[in-house]
């Protein structure tokens, strides 16, 4: 039963990462995208 809890959560957490990068990721696309347009 702690394994199979431990496992899930290992897998929840590891989920809450990749969003967390796909956010961080999209953010600096954002900010690179903005000072493109500055230079322009």
């Amino acid at each position: 039963m702690l394994v199979f809890l431990s496992v899930v959560l290992g897998l929840y957490i590891h989920q809450q990462n990749k969003e967390k990068r796909k956010n961080e990721i999209k953010q600096l696309v954002f900010e690179a995208e903005q000072s493109l347009l500055q230079l322009n």
